[in-house]
């Protein structure tokens, strides 16, 4: 106010004009350091969260040796007629868990028909389609393999109840 009394009445107007960008500096600065101060605030956690992903990313893979070397001792077992499997997808599992798997699931039906017996492997994959490992593929490899394949643990449950009862009967 002393500056506009100092002034003459011709500036006031101008004097207006620069006292309003003035205060438009002002929010702006401070909304700048607002943004500023949450960025800042923020670093930590987003520097955590690299280091979990990092850290999830490097995890073991799920090993598909103690499950191929169980599947066989199984299939060499005579009161074994159905084992089921479960194939896992997604990240932190083998990066084609089927095709680890088709071999063995190969050898373990041969192993029992060499034995003279059947062994029928129901297996499911819990995934999708939007996982590293595609649902549909690795469906499809186990079944090129000779799994059955169902859609659910559940409904591989109920299968594999089904060919017991079919093999008791």
């Amino acid at each position: 106010l002393a500056l506009a009394s100092w002034s003459d009445t011709a500036n006031i107007g101008s004097l207006g004009a620069v006292m309003l960008v003035m205060l438009r500096s002002l929010s702006y600065g401070q909304q700048l350091q607002v943004s500023w101060a949450v960025v800042t605030t923020a670093g930590p956690y987003v520097d955590e969260l690299e280091e979990q992903i990092r850290s999830y990313a490097d995890a073991a893979v799920i090993d598909q040796g103690a499950r191929i070397e169980r599947l066989l001792k199984e299939a060499a077992d005579p009161e074994v007629a159905v084992i089921v499997l479960d194939v896992v997808l997604g990240y932190g599992a083998h990066a084609d868990p089927a095709g680890a798997l088709a071999p063995a699931i190969r050898e373990a039906k041969a192993i029992a028909a060499k034995a003279g017996r059947e062994l029928a492997i129901v297996a499911f994959a819990c995934g999708t389609d939007d996982d590293p490992q595609p649902l549909t593929a690795q469906d499809q490899a186990l079944v090129a393999a000779g799994a059955l394949v169902a859609q659910s643990s559940v409904a591989a449950a109920h299968l594999a109840a089904a060919l017991l009862a079919g093999v008791k009967a």
